[in-house]
């Protein structure tokens, strides 16, 4: 007989905790999926990148004389996300945006992430930040 790894069985009971305890989940997973730009986002990502590239060419500070860093982006992943791959997004994000452009932090978790890390996210989100504006 064929066990289920626990960390699937996991993901399943939260599903199903979701569908049993938030109304709107459903729909609103459903149009993710539908209208969502979940898949082939490469070209999207490349426009950010250039937009990126265009920044940081023509932002200077107040002398006018040392460039100022552009806008970063912060990209956080659960290292054992099976649907969102940790390695592939990372690579994925350093190759259209820029690795300069972009900040790659993970969490000991999977897809559920945002629901049992909020703490860890909210801390990530908040010190990229402070250090975004120094």
């Amino acid at each position: 007989m064929h066990k289920i790894p626990y960390h699937v069985l996991k993901d399943l009971w939260r599903q199903a905790w979701q569908v049993r305890n938030h109304q709107g989940f459903v729909k609103a997973f459903i149009s993710s999926i539908r209208y969502g730009p979940i898949h082939e986002q490469h070209a999207r990502w490349r426009l950010v990148g250039d937009h990126f590239a265009l920044a940081k060419s023509s932002i200077q500070d107040s002398q006018g004389d040392k460039p100022k860093r552009a806008a970063r982006v912060l990209v956080v992943c659960g290292d054992d996300d099976p649907i969102v791959i940790k390695n592939e997004t990372f690579e994925d994000a350093c190759q259209a945006l820029g690795s300069d452009n972009v900040e790659l932090r993970s969490c000991n978790a999977g897809h559920e992430l945002p629901m049992t890390h909020s703490g860890d996210i909210v801390r990530m989100i908040t010190d990229f930040l402070q250090r975004e504006q120094d």
